[in-house]
């Protein structure tokens, strides 16, 4: 969103969540929304990171990560289909086309038959599922390896990449923006993608690679 004048939500909690701290109870969701725009809080809004993704030649894909960041798979389905709906329409509002892509927030899965109603045809989970990749509630969600810059040491990281690329695996590896505000793990990351460039490892989004898997099927 460009700006937003102000978001009440209350939502109910049904399932405990202990890892994220979640209880069965009402929750006021936006108790930090700064009710402002992108130019004055980017860091809250990324408006300008996404004009910034729309006009680059790398090829980015920009996917749903929800309106409002609630967890999923603890509230009910209507509240759910309420918070798919604002995204919706502020993604097609800003992009002009359907999201085709989700990642569940807190990476807590679930009403994936919902994501498919609203027409998105794969998504990213966790590290906990053990397939690599699975069919739910028509939906291909494919589980996480890395988050962020997990490991310090760029020999961890170049060990990983060897092993890989030698088994012709896939790796599913996400980054937040923050993580790469230290200047330490910034440099790192640096390294890795040069690593990557260096060993010629194919880079695809979620579409690209749900496209080759629908070849493939």
């Amino acid at each position: 969103m460009k700006e937003c004048k102000g978001h009440n939500l209350e939502i109910n909690i049904y399932k405990r969540n202990k890892k994220y701290g979640f209880h069965v109870g009402r929750y006021n969701w936006h108790l930090l929304d700064p009710k402002s725009n992108y130019v004055e809080y980017p860091e809250f809004y990324y408006g300008d990171l996404i004009e910034r993704l729309m006009k680059s030649n790398l090829g980015h894909e920009i996917a749903l990560h929800s309106f409002s960041h609630i967890p999923y798979a603890l509230v009910d389905d209507n509240t759910v289909s309420k918070d798919l709906s604002r995204s919706f329409e502020a993604f097609e509002t800003f992009l002009s086309e359907k999201p085709f892509s989700f990642s569940f927030p807190y990476n807590l899965a679930g009403k994936y038959h919902l994501l498919s109603k609203f027409g998105i045809k794969i998504c990213r989970i966790g590290h906990e599922i053990t397939n690599l990749i699975t069919l739910r509630g028509g939906i291909l969600a494919v589980r996480t390896h890395i988050t962020d810059i997990a490991f310090d040491s760029l020999h961890a990281w170049t060990t990983i990449i060897s092993h890989i690329t030698k088994r012709k695996y896939l790796l599913n590896w996400y980054l937040h923006p923050i993580s790469l505000s230290d200047e330490q793990r910034f440099n790192m990351f640096r390294q890795i993608i040069s690593y990557l460039k260096r060993q010629e490892v194919k880079m695809l989004t979620f579409r690209e690679f749900y496209n080759i898997l629908e070849q493939e099927l």
